[in-house]
């Protein structure tokens, strides 16, 4: 970061060269390489462990919160089970899944009945 403040420091400090305009080439050229090479320093040594953790977490987080997006959110999944236990109705880990989106909707009534159907079989 030190290194970032003094490559923009050495862009609008006026060079020390006497013969020097304030903006002559080589010093916006020396100061944009300087910039450059620091920023490019900064993502290369302090992000490592961040962009592991996300490869490691957050794309697969990313992947299942598109798949729930596209699935309709919870009322899209709870039509979908609904319709897969119409179908077969004594599908106890569907009625239990059922029964757990219902408790995060914070229906308990419809949530217990499920619960109750998941029991009976």
């Amino acid at each position: 970061m030190l290194l970032l403040v003094s490559a923009f420091c050495l862009l609008f400090l006026p060079p020390l060269r006497a013969h020097c305009h304030l903006l002559c080439r080589e010093h916006i050229i020396l100061s944009m390489l300087t910039m450059a090479f620091t920023f490019s320093f900064y993502l290369l040594s302090s992000h490592p462990f961040v962009l592991n953790q996300w490869l490691k977490y957050g794309q697969p987080h990313y992947q299942l919160l598109m798949e729930y997006e596209q699935l309709g959110g919870i009322n899209g999944i709870i039509f979908k089970i609904k319709r897969r236990l119409a179908k077969n109705p004594n599908d106890r880990q569907g009625w239990l899944i059922l029964g757990k989106l219902y408790k995060y909707k914070h229906d308990n009534k419809a949530a217990e009945k499920a619960f109750q159907r998941a029991h009976t079989y």
